[in-house]
């Protein structure tokens, strides 16, 4: 079974949800989502806002953040321009 890590606190989240949010479209985001096997249950249509939301409940839910590092694991092998973006958030 993998390590569960620690739960991220709420502005942890939303750092990293708003710049997720400005590497992706709506599209690749509904993508990484099916991959992860998450589904987005924000109701919002805003794309940080349906990540945050989303992975504030998943979070409630596992205990952990490995759903949410998951995605953005993935986010970052499929579309390799945002990893930089990422990267300079000191995050990794």
């Amino acid at each position: 079974m993998a390590e569960r890590i620690r739960k991220l606190t709420n502005s942890e989240v939303e750092v990293l949800a708003r710049i997720i949010a400005d590497t992706m479209t709506g599209s690749q985001m509904n993508e990484i989502f099916q991959e992860c096997g998450v589904q987005d249950v924000s109701n919002e249509s805003t794309k940080w806002k349906r990540i945050y939301y989303t992975f504030l409940a998943r979070q409630e839910q596992d205990g952990a953040s490995n759903s949410f590092l998951n995605f953005i694991k993935k986010m970052c092998t499929k579309y390799t321009s945002s990893y930089s973006t990422i990267i300079h958030c000191h995050w990794f």
